[in-house]
């Protein structure tokens, strides 16, 4: 092999399709052989051609760095959370008419006092003492008319009632006798609101001297 590259000037490893090659001489006389003067002149060099072995371009990607674009923090909402306090309101009690102390008239004892005075001429008197309450009654307001419940003297009755501690005196005649109930036990006489007040005594119980005919 050695030999063939060295006869036709080769210099790699690989010959052009087509090449004419020398692959030996004939032993010939020179004067009976052209080829033996043909073989004087040098072929001319044959210059494989250099294979150039391509190198795989290596496309080396750069990482796409992506810049995060900065975000503006939105403002946090802030929630006030207030607590009302609900005041509940008790009902008012719806207010009864009172009546107007003022304006009532004082009618020294009341309109029965003549009624009283009669009874006392041609009858028997009697004295009592004891405790005294009142009970509620439009009358004697406007008109002087005091009203009384008493156990011992008759309805119809006029009774001529003593406060003992103003001295003060009111005339009122015997609608009823009094209940008998627990919250009456030991009284002597229940009285109109109207006549407590012309004594100038509470709405409490008190003490009494009462005067009527029988």
């Amino acid at each position: 092999m050695e030999t063939l590259k060295k006869w036709n000037n080769i210099k790699g490893d690989a010959v052009p399709n087509g090449t004419n090659l020398i692959v030996g001489y004939l032993k010939v006389k020179k004067e009976l052989s052209g080829l033996a003067t043909l073989s004087k002149t040098k072929p001319a060099d044959i210059t494989a051609p250099a294979i150039s072995k391509k190198e795989p371009t290596v496309i080396t990607k750069e990482p796409v760095v992506t810049t995060k674009k900065d975000t503006p923090e939105l403002p946090k909402e802030t929630v006030s959370t207030s607590t009302k306090t609900v005041v509940t309101k008790d009902a008012e009690p719806v207010p009864q008419a009172p009546v107007n102390m003022a304006n009532t008239k004082t009618f020294d004892g009341g309109i029965f006092k003549k009624d009283f005075d009669k009874q006392a001429k041609s009858e028997t008197v009697v004295s009592e003492s004891g405790g005294a309450a009142i009970f509620k009654s439009n009358s004697g307001w406007s008109d002087g008319k005091y009203y009384c419940l008493h156990n011992n003297a008759p309805s119809g009755t006029i009774i001529k009632i003593t406060s003992v501690l103003t001295g003060k005196s009111i005339y009122a005649k015997v609608l009823d006798v009094i209940p008998d109930i627990k919250q009456n036990n030991g009284l002597l006489i229940r009285i109109s609101n109207a006549a407590v007040h012309e004594l100038g005594v509470g709405d409490g119980k008190f003490d009494c001297t009462v005067v009527y005919s029988k």
